[in-house]
């Protein structure tokens, strides 16, 4: 089965589903948002509550990580599936490239790794909430598994060099 195939798998269940669509939707739309705000709340609590090296490593080690794979992808230019393949995604994109790695998905992974490198538990939500984000990204069309996949090492590896290893 090649990947067009499997993909209109994917819209006919969401087809035979239109509430999990919605849900699918809200979730894609706002989980990236939510993301952010913790993230947003984490700087200012180390502000406050941290000495000054440790906001320091949680606005920079991001900084990079963002940077660094956006200075990638423009790089690699790789095509986005609906550009590539005969699909129809459920998110309606206008960008045609820059597809690997994903810069939502690297992005909710590094936030993920400062939240675990100020608290386990803050971490380990995040780390799961970014998998969620990353199979969502899949699921909408915009990105191939490959590309969520490097994201998330890239996250990762990012954020132990940056928050374990300096």
């Amino acid at each position: 089965m090649n990947y067009e195939q499997r993909y209109k798998k994917v819209n006919l269940f969401f087809d035979k589903y239109p509430t999990l669509l919605n849900i699918f939707y809200k979730l894609y739309k706002y989980l990236p948002l939510i993301i952010a705000g913790v993230y947003a709340v984490l700087v200012v609590y180390t502000f406050f509550f941290k000495n000054w090296e440790c906001t320091i490593k949680v606005v920079l080690v991001p900084l990079v990580t963002f940077i660094s794979v956006s200075v990638l992808r423009k790089v690699i230019d790789s095509k986005r599936p609906y550009v590539k393949y005969n699909i129809t995604p459920l998110i309606k994109k206008d960008k045609q490239s820059e597809s690997f790695p994903s810069r939502h998905t690297v992005s909710a992974t590094i936030i993920a790794m400062s939240g675990l490198y100020i608290n386990v538990w803050l971490g380990i939500v995040m780390l799961i909430a970014s998998c969620i984000m990353a199979i969502m990204r899949v699921l909408a069309g915009v990105h191939f598994a490959k590309d969520v996949i490097a994201a998330l090492i890239f996250g990762i590896v990012f954020g132990i060099i940056g928050f374990w290893i300096f």
